[in-house]
């Protein structure tokens, strides 16, 4: 528990458990003990009653966002450069910096799904005094490596996005051309 009487989270738990699990294994290999006091210490496990409540989007709520998202001038051409992407993401249930980060190459539409090899993340640049910059790299895991089938929905904006902004196939997907 923290001093105010709330409990920390389990992701501090965890970091805690294996930064003093890797101090005592270290003591051991250098003899300074001669045994890990963490042997046979387990984690906790979180309760299915601890576990909070997730928020999400009513029916109602994606379709304003769905219509928000994809409005069109009138000329055609979507208001928004990077719109298609709301209902995209809601149709496949990708994460933000997945899409992003995904080329024309990774879009199979014979096949009517889409490789997850990359992912874009938000970081703070230490050399830069804390500023945020965009990191470009594979998924933290295997599981994140991914196809993705698309539903007709997912497939259709893809389509549109295709007609919209297509610069090559190794071009991102929501690329802004300057």
């Amino acid at each position: 528990k923290k001093p105010d009487g709330s409990m920390y989270s389990i992701s501090t738990g965890k970091k805690v458990y294996n930064y003093l699990n890797n101090f005592f294994n270290f003591c051991v290999e250098r003899r300074w003990i001669n045994s890990s006091p963490m042997v046979g210490v387990k984690l906790c496990k979180t309760k299915f009653s601890e576990l909070k409540d997730i928020d999400s989007f009513t029916k109602e709520e994606c379709e304003k966002l769905i219509k928000f998202s994809t409005e069109k001038h009138e000329n055609g051409s979507p208001v928004y450069e990077c719109g298609y992407a709301i209902p995209i993401m809601l149709e496949t249930g990708c994460r933000c910096g997945e899409l992003l980060s995904l080329k024309w190459e990774n879009v199979n539409f014979e096949k009517r799904q889409i490789h997850i090899v990359e992912n874009i993340t938000v970081q703070k640049d230490r050399s830069d005094g804390g500023k945020r910059k965009l990191t470009s790299g594979t998924p933290k895991t295997k599981s994140s490596r991914r196809i993705i089938p698309l539903t007709d929905k997912a497939y259709t904006y893809f389509k549109l996005q295709k007609e919209y902004r297509y610069y090559g196939e190794e071009f991102y997907v929501f690329n802004v051309k300057d």
